[in-house]
């Protein structure tokens, strides 16, 4: 019964973000699973030329350099179905234009890539019917590594090697979790915008009804408290003492730091919704490499910072100002 062979493919989530040292890191295993195929060839071709018939034959004789030759050139045609071990970069530019290197270094020394950007790239080493690769799919912006035989030892070594450097290289978890997200806050946008016009729409009924109330009050306080106005009076009296008439204001202080609040998590939602797309760091890709990082930093770092300072500020005031009227 033949062996089954499977494809081994994993993918990881971005935004991939990779800079010039991760892709030469790279390039060395790729380079470590070249060399294993090409010892896995020269194997290959001793053992075919070991079983060849033509060595049956023994050469003597004063023409034995000429029947040497013959026998090489009878050698190399039974071993030229052999395959070459194939290995390649190919980096994805704008303009649906793409360029191809042996290796990273010959990447770095392009002038092509001097120019152009590379939005994603592939790289591929291959022999016979084993293969290794790892690419960026154009799509989701994934990166997967595969390796075929999954049953073959050298495969197998290489998925080990390609999984240690993608675990690696990953970027940190929350950065995944925001990709996976991201594309989706916006429509979370309207909320925000929603409560910040019920709270103000509230403060300023809540407080015009009870301005209303002291209006009537001081009239009746300037022309005089007489028996037709009596009934009128002690119904003023009861709302102002017993708060009947509702809440008398929304203190500005609380409802000022819940609209900043809302405000911040409405910016926060417009920033989160940019999630960078992956950068190759080699060549122009550099400088876009440095824009995209630094925005991961500003989201980061920046955000969390001012949303928590919204949230706790309006507490900290509030116990300062328990703490000193305690005090007096």
């Amino acid at each position: 019964m033949a062996n089954l062979r499977y494809e081994t493919i994993n993918r990881y989530d971005g935004p991939w973000l990779l800079d010039e040292s991760c892709l030469r890191s790279l390039d060395a295993i790729f380079e470590e699973i070249r060399a294993a195929f090409e010892e896995q060839r020269e194997r290959d071709v001793a053992k075919l030329v070991l079983e060849s018939p033509h060595n049956q034959y023994s050469l003597g004789g004063a023409e034995e350099a000429l029947f040497e030759a013959l026998r090489i050139q009878l050698e190399s045609n039974a071993t030229s179905h052999i395959r070459e071990v194939q290995k390649g970069w190919v980096f994805f530019l704008p303009n649906d234009l793409r360029t191809e290197y042996k290796t990273i270094e010959e990447a770095v020394r392009s002038p092509e890539l001097a120019n152009h950007a590379p939005i994603r790239f592939s790289v591929k080493v291959s022999y016979g019917v084993k293969s290794a690769s790892v690419e960026i799919d154009s799509y989701s912006g994934c990166l997967s590594t595969r390796a075929w035989p999954e049953e073959d030892a050298l495969t197998q070594d290489a998925v080990h090697q390609l999984r240690s450097w993608a675990e690696g290289s990953q970027p940190a978890r929350w950065v995944r979790w925001w990709k996976s997200i991201g594309s989706w806050l916006w429509m979370a946008l309207p909320l925000p915008i929603w409560a910040v016009s019920i709270a103000l729409t509230t403060r300023s009924v809540d407080s015009r009804a009870y301005s209303d109330m002291v209006r009537e009050a001081q009239i009746l306080v300037k022309n005089g408290v007489t028996p037709a106005n009596e009934a009128k009076a002690v119904e003023l009296l009861l709302k102002g003492t017993f708060n009947l008439e509702g809440p008398r204001y929304q203190s500005f202080s609380f409802a000022g730091w819940h609209i900043v609040l809302l405000a911040v998590i409405a910016i926060s939602i417009v920033g989160l919704s940019v999630v960078p797309k992956p950068a190759i760091g080699l060549g122009a890709g550099t400088k876009v490499l440095r824009r995209r990082a630094r925005w991961v930093k500003f989201v980061g770092y920046t955000i969390p910072s001012v949303v928590g300072t919204s949230l706790l500020l309006p507490w900290l005031i509030s116990w300062v100002e328990r703490f000193v009227k305690g005090s007096g």
